[in-house]
């Protein structure tokens, strides 16, 4: 038997079928077909492209069920993946998450395109919980930037098909409201001539209900990109439904800062993330007790 099966793998490899196992740490999947790819044998996703995903899978002596969805900033017009998830790939897998790096089309005034896109991620991992051993009752999110945007819409609005149990949102967009929104974000998410309706339904902090998860927000405090009022606004639309929320704001106008860019306050904002995950995420048990 295992002769047999070591001849079938060996004739997929020679016939350049890739052969992909939850062993192998590093893949990328198309989020359409759901077919998985050896790292760097799929084109990267520009304009017109199929969305495709990144996953970085935890060892397994480290795996805890838990999985992230990581949507990278680029204002809705390119995706800065590497500072907006590759780089915190092995953060995340040292902590025994999963880390789902998803490359989103980008929108061009239909708002539609990447909420789809994200919602056909969150499928995919459900789909495949068995085989890549994710527990779908703890799927989260993180954006970063206009990406923190795309995310806070997924967690504010059920009716989209994804309610993930918590959100990471780093220097996030977070309303549409014309006197603190990112413009160009704005623009390209919902045109040029949005409906005040369709603005207020789109700005985050309006949509926050008891049912909104649990969220951790890390920013430049005079961030000279993306206005802090974003952040603390949707802080404190949190704060006011009753969901637990921490808010980190550092004495920096830096937008876009990664692990390996040069912020200062980079130590600080990984032990701050890492702390929360460990005791409002993984530690669940305790997390209820303390709501």
């Amino acid at each position: 038997m295992k002769n047999s099966v070591r001849y079938i793998l060996f004739v997929l490899f020679i016939c350049g079928m890739p052969v992909i196992t939850v062993s192998q740490s590093c893949f990328d999947v198309d989020v359409n077909s759901g077919e998985v790819y050896p790292v760097d044998s799929y084109d990267v996703c520009f304009e017109g492209n199929p969305p495709f995903a990144r996953c970085f899978m935890p060892a397994d002596s480290l795996r805890t069920g838990c999985s992230v969805v990581a949507l990278p900033g680029g204002g809705y017009g390119g995706l800065v993946f590497r500072q907006g998830g590759y780089d915190w790939a092995s953060f995340f897998n040292k902590k025994g998450i999963a880390l789902f790096v998803l490359h989103y089309r980008f929108p061009e005034g239909d708002c539609r395109r990447p909420i789809a896109d994200v919602r056909k991620m969150f499928d995919l991992i459900k789909r495949n919980a068995l085989e890549w051993r994710c527990d779908t009752a703890q799927m989260g999110i993180m954006g970063f930037s206009a990406g923190g945007h795309l995310a806070a819409v997924m967690a504010t609005h059920p009716e989209f098909g994804v309610l993930p149990e918590f959100q990471v949102l780093f220097y996030p967009v977070i309303t549409m409201d014309e006197a603190y929104t990112d413009k160009g974000s704005r623009e390209r998410f919902l045109g040029m001539h949005p409906s005040p309706e369709t603005v207020d339904f789109y700005s985050c902090e309006k949509q926050v209900d008891k049912t909104t998860p649990p969220a951790i927000l890390l920013l430049g405090g005079q961030d000279g990109v993306v206005s802090s009022l974003n952040a603390l606004n949707y802080y404190k639309a949190l704060l006011e439904k009753g969901v637990p929320a921490a808010l980190h704001a550092y004495p920096s106008y830096w937008h876009g800062w990664g692990l390996h860019d040069g912020f200062p306050y980079v130590e600080d904002a990984c032990h701050s993330l890492s702390v929360w995950l460990d005791e409002c995420i993984l530690n669940s048990e305790r997390f209820r007790l303390t709501v």
